[in-house]
């Protein structure tokens, strides 16, 4: 009709475009996957911001809809949507030419630094559909995107880590020699030298120079176990590794022979670590202990391990029936004796046991040893990836509650904060993101701790339990006539919750002693509390605030 309402009844309402989006970012991944777009480096920025922007697109989309919604049988079209958007996700950040425009300093600033925030949020959500994906952007985000990128003169003091496990370093090693695997020895053995040498050359610190030297001596020989299994005779491990000895330079490295030789004075190892490695080759059957003396070039002045090759599986049977034996364990991550693997992942098995059990007594003690001794972190990272590691703790203390018989509230807090304690030494020594702990759900309360706790909140955007557990914490720490931090409040405020508040916590108090509300005594009174045992770890969202 004249008022073209006849027109409107033809019209069709739009409801999802799931399907054709999918169908757009497949034919656009085609082309960057065979190298034939994009065709300039204007067309790289563009492919990237948007790639950037469709991944801020879906996570909005996602918080929208709940996991398990999305995951129902009639909701194909959005798991085919976030596989077809991760398909062309992993083609851009794969491309050279757009790894060569981000690597460039003439790069659009922070486009890099962007589009690492957002796969950092991306890739959980990817997770739930596509494992294998996530684990490339991850590695895109983790590894190459960090080496390509400028140095970032606040961040370069880091802790170094391991940011590839042992089947990615036998794949390197596959892919370079080919299958030779004498020469991969050899050349394992002598970097492996050259890379301490150069270290101690450059007077790097002593815990630098400290885990090279562990790699050298309890990682190498894990190494070249597997590596000689494909050995076939005439060759054996004892001649690749006398081959590989043959070449350490012996001013770096000397031999027992050269150690007390007044004329070698620059030595830069007083003791010998060539005997270390040999002792440790033998302890894992690479070469015969009466060849120790022909390689070293004198009498041995060490032997083997008093109580030889540990088994992990029986460590872990000692720590389970002794938790004592579990803490002694920790003090021997730093020998250099061939053993330390073992040591390490039964440690890592214990503290998974520990979780599963929900023996959080034992695994308070540990975890709290190993927060005291940050090197000790270092060496497990050599045998485990962080999730390994980290996974089962971040999971007991996202699933953590009252016992129905509570009795006493204060241990509780205690136990939780030194478990915690080890998560955020993990997380901020060595800039670890969510999908590094093994974290995929943005509910966690340790995801939420790690993306927020260093952000406080204003009144109005707090629950009323929060309010009220807010009010309750400021009365317990400042105000003498509520009688202190009682079980009452905490019996109340779970330490998920506390932790949670513990930014606008802050916020309070120095808005307090800003405005003259309190005194310098009382600051120091309830700051007193908060360096107690049981609320130590607050301090560090409180000074991250």
């Amino acid at each position: 009709d004249g008022n073209g309402d006849g027109d409107k009844e033809g019209w069709k309402r739009w409801a999802n475009s799931s399907t054709g989006e999918e169908h757009i970012f497949l034919r656009c991944a085609r082309p960057v996957v065979s190298g034939d777009a994009p065709k300039s480096t204007q067309e790289a920025v563009e492919l990237v911001r948007v790639c950037t922007q469709w991944m801020e697109t879906d996570m909005a989309s996602n918080n929208a809809m709940p996991a398990q919604q999305m995951l129902e049988p009639g909701r194909t079209e959005n798991i085919n949507h976030a596989l077809a958007l991760g398909t062309l996700l992993i083609a851009v950040v794969e491309n050279a030419q757009v790894l060569n425009v981000l690597g460039k300093a003439s790069a659009p600033k922070g486009m890099a630094q962007q589009l690492s925030k957002t796969l950092a949020s991306y890739v959980p959500v990817l997770l739930n559909f596509s494992p294998q994906g996530a684990a490339r952007l991850e590695l895109f985000r983790t590894q190459t995107l960090v080496a390509i990128e400028p140095v970032d003169s606040a961040k370069k003091d880091l802790v170094a880590r391991p940011l590839i496990d042992d089947s990615a370093i036998f794949s390197y090693l596959h892919n370079r020699y080919q299958g030779d695997i004498q020469q991969t020895i050899i050349d394992l053995i002598l970097a492996s030298f050259d890379i301490l040498a150069n270290a101690t050359f450059r007077n790097e610190r002593a815990q630098t120079t400290a885990i090279l030297r562990s790699f050298l001596i309890n990682k190498v020989p894990l190494l070249l176990t597997t590596l000689s299994s494909s050995l076939f005779p005439p060759l054996t491990s004892e001649y690749c590794i006398t081959e590989a000895l043959n070449h350490v330079d012996t001013n770096a490295f000397p031999t027992l022979s050269n150690m007390f030789d007044e004329s070698s004075n620059g030595n830069m190892f007083s003791d010998s670590v060539r005997q270390d490695f040999c002792f440790a080759c033998c302890l894992h059957g690479l070469i015969a202990e009466s060849s120790i003396e022909t390689l070293l070039g004198d009498v041995p002045m060490q032997s083997l391990p008093a109580n030889g090759r540990y088994v992990k599986e029986d460590l872990v049977q000692q720590c389970l029936s002794d938790p004592e034996r579990a803490e002694g364990l920790i003090d021997e991550l730093e020998h250099m004796d061939g053993n330390v693997g073992a040591v390490s992942q039964a440690i890592t098995e214990v503290i998974g046991r520990l979780c599963n059990n929900k023996e959080t007594m034992s695994l308070k003690g540990l975890c709290s040893q190993l927060a005291r001794k940050p090197s000790s972190l270092d060496v497990m990272l050599l045998f485990d990836k962080p999730t390994t590691i980290l996974q089962p703790i971040c999971d007991l203390l996202d699933n953590w509650h009252y016992d129905d018989d509570q009795g006493e509230y204060q241990p509780v807090y205690e136990e939780f904060g030194s478990i915690l304690l080890l998560v955020l030494s993990f997380t901020h020594r060595y800039n670890l993101s969510t999908v590094d702990l093994g974290i995929r759900t943005p509910d966690s309360f340790v995801a939420k701790l790690l993306n927020q706790g260093h952000l406080s909140r204003a009144m109005d955007e707090l629950t009323e339990q929060e309010q009220n557990h807010l009010d309750g914490w400021i009365r317990g720490l400042f105000d003498n006539e509520s009688g202190g931090l009682g079980d009452e409040l905490m019996s109340s405020c779970p330490p998920q919750d506390f932790y949670l508040l513990v930014p606008t916590l802050f916020h309070h108090i120095v808005l307090a002693c800003s405005t003259k509300n309190l005194s310098d005594d009382g600051l120091k009174g309830g700051l007193e509390y908060l360096v107690d045992t049981f609320l130590l770890p607050s301090l560090i969202p409180g000074i991250t605030w």
